[in-house]
């Protein structure tokens, strides 16, 4: 079977580390274990072959010496301990011996079947252990101690080590379990938010620009959520925007092609006299349309790249001065008073053309949206090494829904196709990117029924002409 999905492979994988932890854990203890036991079990023997000598030499200290009286309580004592034990006087001649009958049986049955299959044997009494007795320092024997069963196979201590076993095998078990099903879990709950995303995705691929997730964590997959609710937003104003466009433009090219059409067919029909007025009104609708293309083709050219600045040596008050008398009569026919307010010369390394071109677009709309009777103030300074352009109006300012907008392309504040106020929606964008290739910005903050104020920062020294860029 073919896993597709993120939470399972991402399951698998907390399984696969759950249970490789278990195993090196479980080899672990059991290696830990294993070892305190073996070292449990020498102690306790260690432990039994010293009472047994404290046994035997009490025996000989109350007796005074050995006699056969010592037979009658060594199998016992055998039995007790599973050992075989035998009792050598000072001389070496064996006292008494002892051993556990059925232990000794056993034994002896793992020796044959050892010699049956070729097996190396070891001496019987290759762990015999010899327990001096002293009378006082006169050594008076000794007792030999030899076990009939290797160490930790005594029924109750296998009893013991199978017990334990099962348990850190069940306790593995376990859990292996408890991981498995909080790894399914906890996969399914940090990929939930990705198929979201996802499902968030196909729904834009559909058109559906509008579809929003809802992620509340904060971690790095919440701000992936916030991240695409952003670019969903962003494409949804810019397909707005797109359309709004088109609109545009459909209507600025339908206007003055209509009136040049109708025009030409009434000096075809007869029904108009091509006088010098109605010529006029035709010639008025193609430097309209002119400006039109003209703006959508330094759009075009401001996108691809190849807008190239020619800088000079220039005072930007006197190119203010100069351009506010050339808009003289638009600023006259509403009855505006303008104010221009600077310091002196400001000289700077721009394009003369094209901050003219920025400082036209920006008065002719403050000029535009104020109302007849309102103010527009043009103050100029500077502030270290970057010179700035404040255009303050009085019109009607811009909303905050807006605002954000306001240099996107295409976007217009007015939606209405109003000749005087409408506008293409390109002019700012042009101006905006005018201003960033001299190494500038442009910014503006307004308040509804107070007025805007636009300001612009540019670098009074800014090296080298520079060429456009692609903008994102």
């Amino acid at each position: 079977m073919r896993i597709n999905r993120l939470w399972q492979k991402m399951a698998i994988g907390f399984v696969a580390v759950a249970v490789a932890s278990i195993i090196v854990l479980f080899a672990l203890v059991n290696f830990v274990v294993d070892t305190q036991f073996q070292g449990y079990i020498g102690e306790r023997e260690r432990a039994s072959y010293r009472r047994i000598g404290q046994s035997i030499a009490t025996f000989y200290l109350k007796n005074g010496g050995w006699d056969g009286r010592l037979m009658e309580s060594l199998p016992h004592v055998s039995t007790l301990s599973g050992v075989a034990i035998e009792v050598v006087d000072a001389n070496g001649a064996v006292v008494a011996e002892a051993v556990d009958t059925k232990r000794q049986d056993t034994f002896i049955e793992n020796i044959a079947k050892a010699v049956g299959s070729g097996q190396f044997i070891k001496d019987r009494f290759a762990n015999r252990v010899e327990v001096p007795m002293l009378d006082g320092d006169r050594k008076v024997g000794s007792v030999y101690i030899t076990p009939l069963v290797k160490p930790g196979e005594l029924e109750e201590d296998m009893a013991f080590r199978k017990s334990l076993n099962n348990s850190l095998l069940f306790g593995g078990v376990l859990a292996a379990l408890v991981a498995l099903t909080l790894s399914f879990i906890i996969s399914a709950r940090l990929t939930s938010p990705l198929a979201q995303i996802t499902k968030a995705a196909r729904k834009m691929e559909e058109g559906n620009l509008g579809y929003r997730v809802n992620i509340k964590e904060k971690d790095e997959i919440g701000k992936l959520g916030d991240a695409f609710n952003n670019m969903s937003m962003a494409l949804q104003a810019h397909e707005r925007l797109r359309k709004n466009m088109t609109a545009d433009v459909a209507h600025e090219l339908r206007t003055p092609l209509a009136t040049i059409r109708s025009h030409l067919e009434a000096y075809l029909d007869g029904v108009m006299e091509p006088d010098e007025k109605n010529l006029q009104s035709i010639h008025e609708e193609t430097l309209r349309l002119g400006r039109l293309v003209d703006d959508l083709s330094e759009l075009a050219q401001v996108e691809s790249g190849k807008l190239n600045l020619n800088k000079k040596k220039i005072d930007l008050v006197l190119l203010t001065k100069q351009t506010i008398s050339s808009m003289e009569p638009m600023i006259e026919q509403k009855e505006l008073t303008f104010d221009l307010k600077s310091n002196g010369q400001i000289i700077g390394d721009f394009d003369e053309d094209r901050i003219k071109q920025v400082l036209v677009n920006l008065i002719a709309n403050a000029t535009k949206f104020t109302p007849t009777g309102g103010r527009v103030t043009v103050e100029i300074s500077s502030e270290k090494d970057k010179a700035l352009v404040s255009i303050t109006d009085t019109g009607t300012g811009i909303d905050s829904e807006s605002l954000p907008y306001i240099f996107d392309r295409f976007y217009r504040v007015d939606k209405s196709r109003n000749r005087a106020t409408g506008g293409s929606g390109i002019g700012l964008t042009i101006a905006r990117e005018i201003t960033k290739l001299h190494g500038g910005s442009i910014n503006v903050t307004s308040k509804m029924g107070v007025g805007s104020t636009f300001t612009i920062c540019l670098p009074r020294n800014s090296g080298k002409k520079r060429k456009s860029t692609k903008p994102t």
